[in-house]
């Protein structure tokens, strides 16, 4: 939650650089809140509408059992490593 503001904004600024691919490593998230999920749909939504590739890195079980019970988990790429996430 208390993150939250932050990711927003660093968001924001990687999707003014219309890069082709957003990467977002969360191998040292453990835990994962409401607000935490709110803000990786919207920059799903963002990258959408930026015709971006979004990929998720290194997503703990924890972390993954959240979008499991939002049943958001289907709707995300989510990959072990960077190099995974550079393929195409």
């Amino acid at each position: 939650m208390s993150c939250a503001p932050a990711i927003r904004k660093a968001v924001a600024g990687v999707m003014r650089e219309r890069p082709g691919r957003l990467i977002m490593d969360l191998s040292a998230v453990s835990y994962m809140d409401s607000s935490g999920i709110a803000t990786l749909v919207e920059a799903l939504q963002q990258s959408m509408r930026n015709k971006m590739k979004f990929v998720l890195v290194g997503v703990t079980p924890q972390v993954r059992s959240a979008f499991e019970i939002t049943k958001l988990v289907s709707m995300f790429t989510m990959v072990a490593t960077i190099d995974d996430a550079t393929k195409d």
